[in-house]
């Protein structure tokens, strides 16, 4: 029997973890809804504490970590980013993405394992006054829509001439609500991309956040710019999301990472 793009997939993901959280097998436990996805990437400092990693020309480059991105990606129903990330990364899309053959597996995977034919879709949380309407985040197969307040929909619809952009209008715009229209519109599975300032939210109580995924850089000490904000301890970490598989490790061109998978259930 010849083998699919969709086990090739499945295969990379045992390579890194064969376990799951819940004990059984990594592969075959993400093809089940899993609620709202963080992830992210992180760094210590000289004091032990650990900080997200800011985006940047002088990031520290992790091809796993960014496998696992995508991996991410490829299971949500839609994906929640920010206007702040889309003026700092202009050409960011949420499209399959990776090196070599890895975009035709998370696709496969996506199609084959999770019955997704439709890309995911993107929710871009934001004030609405300095949204780049040309970012190719508005033109790609499956247009982002915006979640703002009401000045920022009116600002929106005010310039509607240069694009046609969805709106969606909340009382209060913040993560939480955009979750609970997400929940509200039938979306199992939720992957959040967004900085600390926005998704540390998911960490306080109510705690919003189902499943952590997390890359670590290991190497030395973060350096100050590339530090974006203190994220939550590992003892606090474990409190919340107490499921845990196993750490991976991986020497990569930035030298040493961890990569973990932690769940609230």
């Amino acid at each position: 029997m010849a083998t699919t793009d969709a086990t090739l997939c499945e295969e990379r993901i045992r390579a890194l973890w064969r376990r799951g959280c819940t004990g059984g097998d990594a592969a075959e436990e993400m093809r089940r809804p899993a609620g709202v996805i963080h992830v992210t990437a992180v760094g210590r400092t000289d004091d032990g504490h650990r900080e997200v990693i800011a985006i940047g020309s002088g990031s520290p480059p992790s091809r796993t970590d960014f496998f696992l991105l995508n991996l991410c990606r490829a299971r949500a129903e839609a994906i929640v980013t920010t206007g702040r990330i889309l003026r700092s990364e202009p050409d960011v899309h949420h499209g399959p993405q990776g090196s070599e053959d890895e975009p035709a597996l998370l696709a496969a995977f996506r199609r084959e394992r999770l019955g997704l034919d439709r890309p995911p879709r993107s929710v871009v949380l934001t004030s609405g006054r300095d949204v780049d309407l040309a970012h190719p985040m508005f033109h790609g197969a499956r247009p982002a829509l915006v979640v703002t307040g009401t000045a920022g929909a009116a600002a929106l619809r005010a310039r509607s001439t240069e694009a046609d952009v969805e709106v969606v209008e909340l009382p209060r715009p913040d993560l939480r609500a955009v979750l609970a229209w997400l929940a509200r519109e039938g979306c199992a599975t939720v992957c959040v991309e967004a900085g600390p300032a926005t998704s540390l939210d998911l960490y306080r109580p109510p705690v919003a956040v189902d499943e952590l995924v997390l890359s670590t850089w290991e190497e030395r000490v973060l350096p100050r710019d590339l530090r974006a904000g203190r994220f939550p301890s590992e003892a606090e970490i474990e409190r919340l999301l107490p499921r845990a598989g196993p750490v991976a490790e991986r020497s990569e061109e930035s030298g040493r990472w961890s990569f973990r998978r932690r769940r609230r259930t």
